[in-house]
């Protein structure tokens, strides 16, 4: 797939914001897909598509999974941004989902769309670290959770601008197998910030300087 570039005459804004002329935006379409969709471009390996990882995801459902999404869907009346995200569990035209065989059924469907829960399950199931390039807030984000301490990821960079996702990669990398590897525009941003940072995104910080990606 094609991605969006810097280039004399256009600019993404990736490339704008980190004054890096080698990101590349690779489109996906607002299905509700996106996510996987993203995953497959960076991965372009034979047989993987959306509908398996979509099966792989939802196979480490449980029922503290059809709990957490019932009380997230519950939470929509006092926040109706959260509506959308949330919908399947009581569609409109269907039954709500009464069991974990439900929820599983739903989630291989693209009316489930992928949310903190998925992302960081996923990256635990495929061993995957998700860099995210938030568009809303020209910042950046990765999730680091205690079942990836120890760990060593590859490397996938997004672009979320709120509710939907696209594949970034950089000179042409869809997948870094090694935190070296990473650009150094994303990483000056990091050791930058830093100090404004707490939780997941400081540990991030922690995470890549154990690795002497990063130089205190």
């Amino acid at each position: 797939m094609v991605g969006s570039a810097c280039s004399s005459s256009g600019r993404n804004w990736i490339c704008e914001h980190t004054n890096d002329p080698n990101y590349a935006v690779h489109s996906s379409k607002k299905d509700g897909d996106c996510f996987f969709s993203s995953v497959c471009n960076a991965l372009e390996q034979p047989g993987i598509g959306v509908g398996a990882l979509r099966k792989q995801l939802s196979g480490v459902a449980s029922d503290e999974t059809l709990a957490l999404y019932r009380g997230y869907y519950e939470n929509t009346r006092a926040i109706p941004s959260m509506r959308s995200m949330y919908a399947f569990v009581k569609p409109r035209n269907g039954p709500p989902i009464q069991d974990l065989a439900g929820l599983r059924a739903a989630m291989r469907k693209n009316s489930y769309w992928a949310d903190y829960w998925a992302v960081v399950t996923a990256e635990e199931l495929w061993n995957i670290k998700f860099i995210v390039h938030d568009k809303s807030t020209q910042g950046i984000y990765s999730v680091v959770s205690d079942h990836m301490r120890g760990k060593e990821p590859s490397f996938i960079m997004l672009a979320w601008d709120g509710s939907h996702y696209e594949l970034v990669s950089h000179m042409g990398i869809r997948v870094f197998e090694d935190p070296v590897d990473l650009p150094k525009s994303l990483l000056e941003r990091v050791h930058a910030r830093c100090p404004a940072w707490s939780g997941d995104m400081l540990n991030f910080y922690a995470a890549l300087v154990a690795h002497n990606v990063i130089n205190t």
